[in-house]
C-alpha cells in the first residue's frame, strides 16, 4: 500500500517507505532504498524526513558521505 502511494507522488508514504526499510521491515531494503524513498518525502515538503536523509547523507549510509548537502537537509 505505502509503495503505491510512494509511487503515486504521497510524500507521507514515501517516508513511511523510507522508515520502514531502515528498520528492516521491507524485503530487501538497503540503507541505499531508504535513502531513496526519504528523497522523494524529503522533496515532498516532510521536514521530518529530511532530517532521518540527512542523517544518512552525513553518515554516508546508503548514499556517499555529503556533509555539505547533509547540512542543507538539517
Amino acid at each position: 500500500l505505502y509503495q503505491r502511494g510512494c509511487e503515486a507522488g504521497n510524500a507521507a508514504a514515501c517516508g513511511a517507505l523510507g522508515d520502514l526499510a531502515l528498520d528492516g521491515k521491507v524485503a530487501g531494503a538497503t540503507p541505499a532504498v531508504a535513502a531513496g524513498y526519504l528523497d522523494k518525502a524529503c522533496t515532498g515538503g516532510r521536514p521530518g524526513d529530511c532530517l532521518t536523509l540527512a542523517g544518512l547523507v552525513d553518515e554516508g549510509r546508503g548514499v556517499p558521505a555529503d556533509p555539505v548537502r547533509a547540512a542543507g537537509l538539517w
